[in-house]
């Protein structure tokens, strides 16, 4: 492993500039205002991964002797590096990692590449980086170049010589079980994914652990609830964007457990906090997944005993869930994981309850099953889902054991190793994976009428997207939450007609646009989420009674666009005028006439701004009869009954 450590200081009261931590003395040359206690990521062209997170910590305290970051999964594996399997020394154990693998195959955080992997899980393969505290003040800071992903991260604090160690961010607090007082361990850092510098290889991209920006996010409730040794104890419910306690389609909900984390109490905390559920779960239905409920529970002060575990979670536990919140009661809309000791409990809930649970996430654990579980587990087979996973160099090795009884039986499952610990970084992962590609997806079950809606919004290439713009579906599901939220906001502020907000629909047909509608109850709003084209944001709104439509809603919108180019191209030099295009997807009439409000940068003259169709075979336009307005926001409203191209030119263009 490379040693050498450069912590440059070129600061004063003002300024921060190259305090970084890199290899072989290449220091960032970001240079910021000063920061706010905490954490802020930056993008930062000499950075090895596209981005600096700077680290500060303000103490007015004059007895404070030295401030130090920490965290075991900054440093970087080369990917490289054997299989731990559990037999002696083969392989390398993050867990407890031999000095010789470390020089091998360890990296600092500057020496990032993308054949390197995050992990760690102990305090053999942490890193740790003292602050540099500026003069005469009170900041002490440091920068680290760090991939895509949430880190978790800690600060040990000297005072009068005596240290204390495992203090989250007092600036970025981990999250807190408000009806016991017990915090999570640590703080989180969240950091953007830059395809260029981090290469496109498998699990580069995690973007879905970071929190939306746009409001679109779930709720978490730190709660308490009677269990079995009649005490009251932690939990934590994860409820998604737009949960309806009375849809009458309940929630599919997952139970999930942490391992051992070295607290008694606040383990229902973590996967709400360090696993960046939430955050996984949001983005996930954001792209079009079924929203699910999650559920977290404390085991650890029990020493994971599954005695005391089993009948907790089938007699407590659940039936406390089910009269709480809205969620399945039958076993297809349930599921259960967790990682360690964790996912212990998971893979015996697996083998022994089965015809309870139908979606198993099984990491870094396993228990190999009896004959009488395997015929159990037969009899579900085709219903079940399962997903075992551990790390590549995890110290705990069961689930390759559990996966090849399975194989060896036919029970259909999925097993995964990648580069990783026994750590975060794996388990965020795996989640992720897991919920993605296993966890429940839209079945195309329609309410309240099973024939009113198809089972997808029919999205075309301007549909949601995620954060690498690759088109997703909107699905039933979401156009469900969606309309159920509008007409909620709707009837609480007394209005006689909902806002709708749809994830970048494309093309949605008449048969959805009805159902919608038929749903509600009331007049819809259409709202289409941001929109993007050649770099530029456009905001696009359309009002319209799907009862009157004739035909699909196929929307897109564009500052710049081959009708633009054309134009410009006949106008030559002459042609000065802004220009905005408008493109449904269709021709001909909607069968109302219907409102769109749109925006974009473009500097549009509110006195001559004017609207024109556009027909591309001919290339030719004609002046709408139609009244703009732009409103205190940017926002240029018009009316149209036509599909097909419409121009919004802040001038007349009959008179290039």
């Amino acid at each position: 492993m490379k040693k050498t450590l450069a912590i440059l200081i070129t600061s004063s009261i003002l300024m921060l500039s190259s305090a970084t931590v890199y290899a072989d003395g290449q220091s960032s040359q970001v240079t910021q205002s000063i920061y706010k206690p905490g954490v802020t990521v930056t993008a930062d062209e000499n950075s090895p991964t596209g981005y600096t997170a700077t680290f500060v910590y303000k103490s007015s305290d004059p007895d404070v002797q030295k401030i130090v970051l920490y965290s075991d999964t900054f440093m970087l594996w080369d990917e490289k590096a054997p299989q731990y399997t559990g037999s002696g020394s083969n392989g390398m154990n993050l867990n407890n990692v031999s000095g010789a693998y470390k020089d091998a195959y360890g990296h600092l955080p500057g020496d990032y590449k993308d054949t390197y992997w995050p992990g760690g899980g102990s305090a053999s393969s942490k890193l740790s980086l003292e602050l540099a505290k500026v003069p005469n003040t009170d900041v002490w800071y440091t920068q680290v170049p760090l991939m895509s992903g949430a880190f978790v991260y800690n600060y040990e604090v000297t005072k009068n010589g005596v240290t204390t160690a495992r203090l989250d961010d007092p600036a970025n607090p981990a999250l807190v079980n408000t009806a016991t007082g017990v915090r999570s361990l640590s703080s989180i850092v969240y950091v953007p994914y830059n395809a260029e510098k981090q290469g496109v290889g498998e699990y580069r991209d995690r973007s879905l652990e970071l929190p939306r920006t746009d409001g679109r996010k779930g709720t978490i409730q730190t709660i308490t609830y009677p269990a079995s040794d009649g005490t009251n104890r932690g939990m934590t419910v994860y409820l998604p964007y737009g949960y309806d306690k009375n849809s009458q389609k309940p929630y599919n909900v997952l139970y999930i457990n942490m391992g051992n984390s070295g607290d008694q109490f606040g383990n229902e905390l973590r996967w709400m906090n360090e696993g960046a559920l939430p955050n996984i779960a949001d983005n996930l239905v954001a792209q079009g997944m079924e929203p699910f409920v999650a559920v977290s529970m404390n085991y650890q002060d029990w020493g994971h005993s599954w005695a005391k575990i089993e009948p907790d979670v089938l007699n407590y536990v659940m039936p406390f869930v089910e009269s709480n919140y809205n969620v399945s009661k039958d076993r297809l809309g349930r599921g259960y994981a967790g990682l360690s000791a964790g996912a212990g409990t998971t893979a015996r809930f697996y083998l022994n309850h089965p015809d309870v649970f139908s979606q198993f996430g099984i990491w870094s654990n396993g228990v190999v099953p009896t004959a009488e579980q395997l015929a159990k587990i037969k009899e579900y087979n085709d219903s079940t889902k399962v997903h075992i996973a551990l790390g590549k160099w995890d110290y705990v090795t069961a689930g390759i054991p559990m996966h090849e009884a399975l194989a060896e039986n036919g029970i259909k499952h999925e097993f995964n190793v990648i580069p990783g610990g026994h750590d975060w970084e794996f388990w965020q992962l795996m989640f992720a994976e897991f919920a993605k590609d296993h966890l429940w997806k839209d079945t195309g079950d329609v309410w309240p009428n099973e024939n009113a809606m198809p089972g997808k919004v029919n999205a075309a290439s301007s549909a949601g997207t995620t954060a690498n713009n690759t088109p997703v579906d909107v699905t039933t599901t979401q156009a469900n939450v969606a309309v159920d939220a509008g007409v909620k906001a709707a009837k609480e502020a007394g209005l006689t007609s909902a806002t709708v907000s749809l994830t970048r629909p494309g093309n949605v047909t008449l048969d959805t646009l009805r159902a919608m509608m038929a749903r509600t109850g009331m007049p819809l709003n259409i709202h289409a989420d941001t929109l993007s084209s050649n770099g530029k944001t456009v905001d696009a709104y359309i009002t319209f009674d799907p009862a009157r439509s004739v035909k699909d809603l196929n929307l897109f919108v564009s500052p710049s666009s081959s009708v633009a180019n054309s134009l410009r191209a006949q106008f030559g030099r002459l042609f000065t005028n802004n220009l905005m295009v408008v493109s449904f997807g269709q021709e001909g009439e909607f069968g109302q006439l219907m409102e769109v409000a749109v925006k974009t940068d473009k500097k549009m003259n509110a006195g001559n701004a004017i609207v024109y169709s556009y027909n591309r075979e001919n290339n030719t336009y004609a002046k709408m009869n139609t009244t703009v307005r732009i409103d205190d926001s940017g926002y240029i409203h018009f009316k149209t009954r036509v599909g097909g191209d419409i121009i919004i030119s802040d001038g007349d263009l009959t008179n290039q």
